[in-house]
């Protein structure tokens, strides 16, 4: 089965999973979200808020009665459109609370908890990142599939420079990004680094860049290897996994989740892939659309359907042995 059949495989099973979710609990998410659609307890203080600028502008006689109503009209409308932007906030927040969990479960075998944060020391053994950094997860969930485990996680990363003071670790370059971990039954022994061109950071000495089949991706990503004293079989080893369905499906993944770029390494049993993106990791319906349209999801039924495809390509549950 092809790249392109895998994904409509799953992205049709996704659809039949979520028909019969919305099935067992539309009713209830309709009440959720006509509660949240009529609460009304923020816009008297909108109108206040509105009413005091118009005050304020009185104290300026030279300011024209049509023009001290225009600015308040215009504070209003600003007033409102925060109104209903916090309002969805915290509808969006209630979706999570009470159907997250069996919300995931259209994408098959996911938990959405602590468990599943992928620790510190996961980032730094990749040498995807500067050596000092400071991460907060936003979201974070993973699961099983075809006995390949995986974590996806939602990280504000902060990266400071030696000495600084622990109050400004947020004050320097701050990024968010989605970080995807899979557990291979393969062993990889030489760590392998890929990162976009030019991409501003400071290679170890003991990497060497390398080349692979394909001009395209040559021309958009670096390669980086380990040296070991074994180069022949390190570069058996890079040659067996960076095949062409590995470089077609890591470009996918990047497109997919419409990431500013995207990074990755490859070391032991441990593939993991940094996607640089503002996005919520999975947003539920919006306040003020239909909660059951599935056109609003279809966005995740791609994510979703290329994290599995890059499972089920790349053949991850393999119990193979390199170097």
């Amino acid at each position: 089965m092809n790249n392109i059949d895998l994904m409509d495989k799953y992205k049709g099973e996704f659809a039949v999973n979520f028909e019969q979710f919305m099935e067992n609990n539309l009713s209830s998410l309709k009440e959720e979200q006509k509660k949240y659609g009529f609460d009304l307890s923020l816009f008297p203080f909108l109108l206040c808020f509105s009413g005091f600028v118009l005050i304020l502008l009185t104290d300026y006689p030279r300011y024209t009665l049509f023009f001290q109503c225009f600015y308040s009209t215009v504070y209003l409308f600003v007033a409102v459109i925060l109104w209903v932007y916090l309002s969805n906030k915290c509808y969006q927040q209630e979706l999570k609370n009470k159907v997250y969990a069996p919300f995931l479960n259209i994408f098959g075998n996911l938990r959405y908890n602590k468990t599943q944060l992928i620790p510190d020391s996961v980032l730094e053994k990749s040498d995807l990142f500067d050596k000092f950094f400071k991460t907060h997860a936003i979201e974070k969930f993973g699961g099983w599939h075809n006995n390949v485990k995986f974590k996806i996680n939602k990280f504000k990363i902060c990266r400071f420079k030696k000495g600084m003071d622990i109050y400004k670790f947020y004050k320097y370059r701050p990024y968010k990004g989605i970080v995807l971990h899979f557990r291979m039954k393969k062993h990889f022994n030489a760590r392998l680094l890929i990162f976009p061109k030019n991409f501003e950071r400071s290679i170890l000495s003991n990497y060497e860049r390398i080349v692979v089949e394909g001009e395209n991706f040559n021309n958009h990503y670096d390669i980086w290897v380990e040296k070991t004293s074994r180069d022949d079989s390190r570069h058996n080893d890079v040659k067996y996994l960076l095949n062409t369905a590995f470089l077609d499906k890591f470009i996918q993944l990047k497109t997919t989740f419409k990431a500013k770029s995207i990074k990755c390494s490859v070391y032991g049993d441990s593939i993991l892939i940094f996607l640089e993106s503002n996005k919520d990791l999975i947003r539920l319906s919006h306040l003020f659309k239909r909660i059951d349209d599935i056109n609003q999801y279809k966005h995740l039924f791609d994510e979703f359907a290329s994290v599995f495809s890059f499972i089920d390509v790349l053949n991850l549950s393999s119990k193979i042995k390199l170097s």
